[in-house]
């Protein structure tokens, strides 16, 4: 029975005792490839080059929290950077694993990042809601995780998101 079989099975008899089974570890290249897919023919029709680099982690928190994740800001970096270059990086540490989202448009500021963190906030030519930031800041902290931003930077953002190696 694979993780999602087991995943339904407890889902339906979630009125027992029966726990939800724990996460199968799976590589987190794989979220970011999915995602590089996803956007990119937008980011290809905006002239800006999308690329994914690093080696094998395994990781257990949920694929569907990360793919969100992953996603959200990578889609930011395409619409918000003005940048020509999009990379997702995945670097191993000893017992965690570094998802980092890099642009080499507009710098993010510390307090800017800090404010759309927040529900509704959003830069003057966002077309969105102000959803992205807070939603990965809520992902993060229900799964334990640490989004941070390269601060020193004097062009470009990057955005990393630590993550527990499996």
């Amino acid at each position: 029975m694979g993780y999602l079989d087991r995943l339904a099975d407890a889902f339906a008899r979630r009125g027992s005792t029966a726990e939800a089974p724990a996460a199968e570890a799976y590589d987190l290249g794989m979220v970011l490839r999915a995602s590089a897919d996803m956007f990119r023919d937008e980011a290809a029709a905006r002239g800006i080059a999308l690329d994914v680099s690093g080696a094998e982690v395994l990781t257990r928190v949920p694929a569907l929290a990360v793919m969100r994740i992953v996603s959200n800001l990578t889609v930011n970096a395409i619409r918000h950077s003005g940048g020509s270059r999009v990379e997702l990086m995945l670097e191993a540490r000893a017992e965690s694993a570094e998802v980092s989202v890099e642009n080499d448009g507009a710098r993010l500021t510390a307090e800017a990042f800090s404010r759309y963190l927040l529900h509704g906030e959003k830069g003057a030519m966002s077309e969105g809601d102000g959803l992205g930031l807070a939603i990965i800041s809520e992902l993060c902290a229900t799964h334990g995780l640490e989004l941070s931003l390269d601060a020193a930077r004097s062009t470009g953002t990057r955005l990393t998101v630590t993550l527990p190696r499996a």
